[in-house]
């Protein structure tokens, strides 16, 4: 199974050298690629897992294989990454490149949606920065322009973090809400208003209960009966949101996270499948091929030929 990690301050005891700023739903800190090969406490990073909190990471000069979701590929330089809770999410260093990583930096803001607000939750996280929605690219190139802001905003959260101010946290709050205007901006999904249409909010409860993976995925009445609404109500609103049917978005996160988890080679095809919510290994088979063209088996191979 693939370990979830519940508790930002857990999770980040790896990073207890290189904090900058510490709270019980906000932390920053910074990693420098090199400690990706040398520091055994990082090797939990490696492995594919999820968080059960929001991650934003600035990453410069990165020559690293990122998975997140069922995206992976060698991290180009200079970057932006967004990764919601439950996504699934591994780093692992290039050797071949490990001379150039000594330039590589990496900054690191974790956080959970109530630092926003006590009534924040992670539905309205979605909502309003829907770049965490898992169908989005979790990955964005920066110009240099750009870059440089985002390191002011996170120079000013370390400044910040060294004084007694009074207004700490509500400055440190501020400092995330900039950040996140910012992600809208460059992905171009500004929403300037915190008001939407029903179907939206349907939406994307619905997402965030197909994203949180707690249990083998469920059937759409099932998941209609947690919103509370009409299986044929889900479905025309996910239609509205998205163009796809409730049963196509259902389809789509469960070949996602099949995917990812064939990927992993730690895990056997039985696993898996038991997983997903197979409790037959050919039945699983024949899901994986339809979506893929390939077989489980041969998805892996042909991925781990193509990433060595």
């Amino acid at each position: 199974m693939v370990k979830n990690h519940n508790n930002i301050q857990d999770y980040t005891k790896q990073f207890n050298s290189k904090k900058l700023v510490i709270d019980n739903d906000f932390y920053l800190c910074y990693i420098k690629n090199k400690e990706f090969h040398d520091d055994q406490d990082l090797t939990q990073l490696k492995q594919l897992h999820s968080r059960s909190f929001f991650e934003i990471s600035i990453i410069i000069n990165d020559p690293m294989l990122v998975q997140i979701g069922d995206d992976i590929s060698l991290s180009s330089y200079n970057v932006i990454e967004v990764i919601s809770p439950f996504q699934f999410f591994s780093i692992r260093p290039i050797h071949k490149f490990k001379k150039r990583s000594d330039l590589s930096e990496i900054y690191t803001i974790f956080f959970n949606a109530k630092f926003l607000g006590n009534k924040i939750n992670d539905d309205d996280i979605l909502n309003r920065y829907p770049f965490f929605k898992l169908h989005t690219r979790p990955r964005y190139s920066l110009t240099q322009e750009e870059l440089n802001s985002f390191l002011n905003i996170v120079s000013c959260i370390s400044l910040e973090s060294k004084s007694n101010s009074l207004q700490y946290k509500e400055l440190l709050r501020s400092y995330l809400k900039l950040v996140l205007l910012k992600i809208s901006h460059l992905t171009l999904n500004i929403k300037p208003s915190t008001y939407f249409r029903r179907s939206d909010k349907i939406t994307s409860k619905f997402e965030l209960l197909l994203s949180s993976y707690s249990a083998p995925f469920l059937s759409i009445p099932q998941y209609a009966s947690m919103i509370n609404i009409s299986p044929s109500y889900l479905t025309e609103s996910v239609k509205t949101t998205t163009g796809k049917s409730a049963q196509q978005l259902l389809m789509e996160y469960k070949i996602l996270l099949a995917k990812s988890l064939v990927k992993d080679e730690e895990l056997t095809i039985t696993q898996i499948a038991e997983q997903i919510g197979f409790s037959d290994n050919s039945n699983f088979v024949k899901f994986f091929k339809k979506y893929t063209g390939v077989p489980p088996l041969k998805f892996r191979r042909l991925h781990s030929s193509a990433t060595t």
